[in-house]
């Protein structure tokens, strides 16, 4: 059964790439409500699955809906390229 109108916090992190290149990127979410779920899917091959679809609301605490993270060796190589500077 889903939690009806139970409220979370909830964050997404990913890790792609080799040491020396590795991206990490993040999404936080300050405020969702689950919407909807399917069902597992099993297969021989694949991890087992299950699908949720949340909604997302502005979270009064950080004032935004959703805040993006970036990081690893991957983005410090390149930040240049995607502009970031040094900080004093």
């Amino acid at each position: 059964d889903l939690p009806v109108g139970k409220e979370y916090r909830f964050i997404v992190l990913g890790s792609d790439g080799p040491a020396d290149n590795n991206w990490i990127l993040g999404r936080g979410y300050g405020l969702v409500k689950i919407a909807s779920t399917d069902s597992q899917k099993w297969g021989s091959a694949d991890p087992i699955s299950n699908s949720l679809t949340f909604d997302v609301f502005t979270d009064d605490e950080i004032g935004t809906p959703v805040r993006h993270y970036m990081g690893g060796t991957g983005a410090l190589k390149h930040k240049t390229a995607l502009g970031f500077t040094a900080g004093a």
